[in-house]
């Protein structure tokens, strides 16, 4: 079996550079600038597979940019390295609600309803409101 490229050591980087990297996508991230953000995010996913930041703002970028099918896919890799992450579980849980799949993003809501976040309640909240009255 072929030994994954390590491409931090091919590359020469290290702790700085990635910091770097980071630093530039979030500029991007609070600039609006989704679009321009997402390479660098997705470049962080392979040098730094083990840092649930990466996966958590990757898949909240790409919900950005209305693919919540991708989005989905990185938050979930995100909830499996840290499966209490409210946010990112409210985020999964508007994915699924741009997916038309009501019954997972009102499971998710209605646990993060009670969140000590208003920010993360409230929206929790709204989801139960449009959700619950559909059904």
């Amino acid at each position: 079996m072929k030994k994954p490229v390590d491409w931090c050591e091919l590359l020469d980087w290290g702790v700085d550079q990635l910091g770097e990297l980071q630093i530039a996508g979030y500029s991007y991230i609070v600039q609006g600038k989704y679009d321009i953000a997402l390479p660098f995010y997705r470049a962080l996913v392979y040098l730094q597979s083990d840092d649930v930041y990466n996966f958590q703002t990757l898949g909240a970028v790409y919900l950005q940019l209305g693919n919540s099918e991708k989005a989905l896919k990185y938050l979930d890799i995100a909830l499996r390295m840290e499966p209490e992450h409210s946010i990112t579980e409210l985020n999964k849980a508007k994915a699924l609600c741009d997916l038309n799949q009501a019954e997972g993003a009102l499971k998710i809501a209605k646990k993060l309803r009670e969140n000590h976040d208003l920010t993360i309640s409230d929206t929790a909240e709204a989801i139960i409101m449009v959700y619950d009255r559909k059904r």
